[in-house]
């Protein structure tokens, strides 16, 4: 939880920033959070908030497209949007801009 409230920080400082985060790997270390604490509605919140300011650069997105982990975060929006105001909210962010990406980039989702 401390270290997405961390890359969250980091990452809203500019764009710069935001693409060092993601070629080191935050974007994905978000993923594994989300992933690895499924059942810690205030890891997926913080982890959430946190893909919010990443899933703006397309970088983030390309990244988490090239492993399949988009749909991972998908998969955990859909669970955990009923139950958490804020993964509803962040979630939908993320899931809006990784949805442009895709139709930017003419890939359909599966």
């Amino acid at each position: 939880e401390k270290g997405c409230e961390l890359l969250d920080c980091l990452a809203r400082g500019n764009e710069t920033g935001r693409v060092a985060i993601i070629r080191v790997g935050g974007s994905r270390a978000i993923v594994n959070a989300i992933q690895n604490h499924e059942d810690n509605k205030d890891v997926q919140r913080v982890a959430f908030e946190a893909l919010t300011v990443l899933s703006s650069e397309f970088e983030c997105w390309f990244d988490l497209e090239q492993d399949g982990s988009i749909d991972a975060v998908g998969r955990a929006f859909q669970r955990h949007a009923k139950i958490s105001a804020g993964v509803e909210r962040s979630g939908s962010v993320v899931m809006s801009n990784f949805s442009l990406f895709r139709s930017q980039n003419n890939i359909t989702a599966e």
